[in-house]
Parts: structure tokens; sequence; C-alpha cells
């Protein structure tokens, strides 16, 4: 389940503002007092993720932009809709802007995904994954894994697994480094990369799982925003 948000500026103020430590802060902001704040302080996955800020470029008084938060949870998704509403007043860094919930909606796989914020991985040595032909192998099989652990602490099924590969193909196509200073002076760096990904042949047979990851997010950090997917106009519904 989806939910589009949007959000109005009140004032004009530049694009490099922003960073992601500070749209972290907006999300969850949207989510104090929803009874799903508790999710803040949990160890493991939080089953939630959301997108880059859209469209691109500077902001302007009363011109909105939007951010999508996803989850495989509809009632976590239609908790935070109900709290924005049509107008809720929060702060976006420095600077006030209004938020409303535009529409709640669902959406269905095809077999052509592509990130829609920057997919993170740490390999077997903690370090986060860059573009490297050497550890690619090990990038992919980070995804796979971190795909099956989410969905088995989901649903619960320990046993669930699939027999084909989680993505048949991976297309890269750029590497992205978030740089930011949280509010207690640490500096925090998270490298993520830009993917397209086909689905197997056979990938309707896992429906509901694809379903699951399509509202998760893929890899790790999925409630900082990182791993956020949507399926490519064009490709194949289930």
């Amino acid at each position: 389940m989806r939910l589009k948000i949007n959000i109005t500026p009140e004032e004009d103020f530049a694009w490099s503002e922003i960073n992601q430590n500070l749209l972290i802060g907006l999300v969850w902001k949207t989510i104090q007092g929803t009874g799903y704040e508790v999710l803040h302080d949990q160890k493991g996955f939080k089953f939630f993720t959301f997108s880059e800020l859209f469209p691109f470029g500077d902001f302007h008084r009363d011109e909105p932009k939007s951010i999508i938060i996803s989850s495989p949870d509809s009632r976590f998704v239609e908790k935070i809709a109900e709290k924005i509403g049509d107008g809720y007043a929060a702060r976006l860094g420095a600077h006030p802007v209004t938020l409303s919930a535009e529409k709640v909606f669902k959406i269905r796989p095809r077999s052509t995904w592509e990130a829609g914020s920057p997919v993170v991985v740490r390999l077997d040595n903690g370090r986060y994954w860059r573009e490297d032909r050497n550890t690619l192998g090990e990038f992919i099989r980070h995804v796979e894994e971190n795909a099956i652990a989410k969905y088995r602490a989901y649903t619960g099924d320990q046993t669930f697994g699939i027999e084909v590969p989680l993505f048949e193909r991976y297309e890269f196509i750029k590497g992205v480094v978030h740089s930011f200073r949280k509010g207690n002076g640490q500096r925090v760096m998270v490298m993520g990369s830009k993917w397209r990904f086909s689905l197997p042949r056979n990938w309707k047979k896992y429906k509901e799982f694809y379903s699951f990851l399509l509202d998760c997010g893929i890899g790790e950090k999925n409630a900082m925003g990182y791993g956020f997917v949507n399926p490519v106009m064009g490709g194949e519904k289930r």
C-alpha cells in the first residue's frame, strides 16, 4: 500500500538545503501519534520505506512537491493518511511546510522495476557496496538474502524460499552518496546505487512475495528512505 503526500512550502528555499536526514525526520513526524511510533526504537526490520522528493528543483512558496510512503501494512499507511488529512503543519529543516494526503493506493508488480531511491547494501566486510564488478556477486547475494529474511520476519513463515534468482537481470544506473550531519553533530555517510531490475520469467508463482517487496523496499535501511522501488510502465502486469 502506498500514500502520496504533498509537501507545500510556505516560503522559498533552495533544494541544496535539504538532505536525507531532514526527510527522515519529516517522515517520522508523520508517524508520531499513529500507534506506530514504537517502530523508531524497534530493532530489526520496520517494513516501510519512502521515495525521494519529487519533482527535483528549488522550493517555491505554494508550489507542492511530493513523497510516497509505502508499506505492506495497509493500516500503517492509512493511519498516516488519517493523521495528515488535508492539512498538517510541519517543518522541513528550518522551513515551514504544509502536508496533505493526496491519495492511498495500491500498485501491482510488473516484470521490470526501477529503484526510486538508492539501494543500500553492506558487504561481509561491513563496507557499503560501491560500483565494483569484483563484488557484484556479493551485492546480489545480500539483496536476495535480505529480501527473504524480511518476508520471513513479516509473515512468520521461516521455511519460505524461492527456486529462482530474485532478479533475472541487474542493470546498474549510477552510484549515489548521501553525506549529512545529524542534530547531535555526528557525520553520516551512506553509499547506495540506482538500478533497473528484471524479474524472473516465472515470478508470478511468488506474486505475494514480490508484492511485499514492492511495498517494503529492497536492500537495507528501508525506513531511512532507501531501497524504494517502482514498477516500470510497459513491464508485464501480474
